[in-house]
């Protein structure tokens, strides 16, 4: 067995990062937030919106 450990920072071999990325381009841009309460609501329905 061999164990592979990834470097701390490897957003290409993290597959959400790209999920990420493409909620912040598309659900989220543009927009601003009052509070961060706001932001995480945001975030819950732009996951929703993609699943």
């Amino acid at each position: 067995m061999y164990l592979f450990f990834p470097p701390p920072y490897s957003s290409e071999m993290n597959p959400i990062e790209a999920q990420w990325h493409q909620l912040k381009t598309h659900e989220i841009a543009g927009r601003i937030f009052d509070n961060e309460y706001d932001l995480a609501n945001a975030i819950i329905d732009g996951l929703e919106h993609r699943s």
